[in-house]
């Protein structure tokens, strides 16, 4: 009887981001000029920039936009994961702030910095007006899931999703 080395696989691991945002003011970008320019001057000054999202509830989807690959130390390897979604639904606190949760199970020992892929990050207001609304949607450039989920789970003016331009 012939014993010898047996490989043994790696479980599958999971990688658990708590996202912290605020949805609240949505003021243009700087230089915009609004086509109601009281009427924006108005919503500015006088309201409450949590008013429309203060007890909401909202939806957070993070998915591929493309085939998901695997950074093996030498070349990308196309990935199994794919779909990858991650999503959690929470209500909005009195001043806007919403709390996620999400996770992904991660396989073969692949860490979620060597998951690489376009990534889409979608947030609905559901049932308003008996509807659901897409309020937030970007697509972000070729990059890893640990950064991509560090820049969304961090609060800082050097946190962004670098964005693929169409």
């Amino acid at each position: 009887m012939d014993y010898g080395p047996v490989s043994v696989p790696l479980p599958p691991k999971t990688y658990t981001y708590t996202l912290y945002w605020n949805l609240t003011d949505a003021r243009l970008e700087y230089g915009a000029t609004p086509s109601c320019s009281a009427c924006y001057t108005n919503l500015i000054n006088y309201m409450a920039p949590w008013y429309f999202t203060a007890g909401k509830s909202f939806t957070i989807y993070i998915t591929n936009a493309s085939d998901v690959y695997y950074w093996n130390g030498q070349q990308f390897v196309l990935y199994s994961l794919s779909p990858a979604v991650m999503t959690a639904t929470a209500t909005a606190n009195a001043t806007g702030g919403v709390t996620w949760t999400v996770s992904t199970t991660l396989t073969g020992g692949v860490t979620p910095s060597q998951v690489y892929a376009n990534w889409t990050i979608a947030i609905v207001l559901n049932g308003y007006g008996g509807a659901n609304w897409l309020v937030f949607n970007v697509t972000s450039v070729f990059m890893d899931l640990q950064d991509l989920m560090m820049n969304l789970t961090k609060v800082s003016t050097s946190s962004y999703i670098p964005c693929r331009h169409q």
